[in-house]
């Protein structure tokens, strides 16, 4: 596989984290409420995490967030024929979704706060702002897609270029609704 480059895999994580932490449910208000989770704010799960990891509790519980949020795709994408030709933003591919595991490990232990480690994150700390989610996803203004039993699968050849398959992937999520839409493209394997 091709190098790729720390920046590229940066922003990738950015717009996974982005959309883990909007999805989560059970948090005070309730985000988009697509999984049923509250592990990153500080009155839920994000206490326990700064309890059991003080040092690097912000980068755990969105690290732990991210993961319900590709439990919930692996769900989703099992309705398909052939879930492994299913590319969606948390199922990239094996050597792409280890490259981006290895790289949030390494912010994990790097010190940096999440905000500052990955320039494309949503400001976090604000709060829930539908307008400002739409445009933060929103990287590609005319990618098209087709709702499908496993979501919104959109049309045309995945992109090569893994930032703008990301982009795309995220951009389809907008317009924002009640239940996780789930963008993703249709590859050959």
């Amino acid at each position: 596989m091709a190098t790729i480059p720390d920046s590229v895999l940066d922003h990738v994580l950015a717009m996974q984290l982005t959309v883990a932490w909007a999805g989560e449910a059970r948090c005070e208000p309730p985000r988009m409420s697509w999984w049923q989770t509250d592990l990153v704010d500080p009155a839920g799960g994000g206490d326990f995490f700064q309890r059991l990891a003080p040092r690097t509790h912000r980068w755990a519980a969105l690290t732990a967030v991210r993961e319900a949020a590709r439990r919930t795709e692996a769900a989703a994408r099992k309705s398909s024929n052939n879930p492994d030709a299913v590319r969606s933003l948390f199922h990239l591919g094996f050597e792409i979704d280890e490259r981006l595991d290895e790289r949030l490990a390494w912010h994990r232990r790097n010190g940096q706060s999440p905000l500052d480690a990955l320039p494309d994150l949503y400001p976090l700390d604000e709060g829930l702002d539908r307008e400002l989610l739409a445009g933060t996803l929103r990287r590609q203004p005319d990618v098209k897609y087709e709702v499908s039993p496993v979501g919104r699968r959109l049309r045309g050849t995945a992109p090569k270029a893994l930032e703008l398959l990301v982009d795309n992937l995220v951009s389809a999520i907008a317009p924002l609704s009640d239940t996780y839409p789930m963008p993703h493209y249709l590859v050959k394997e």
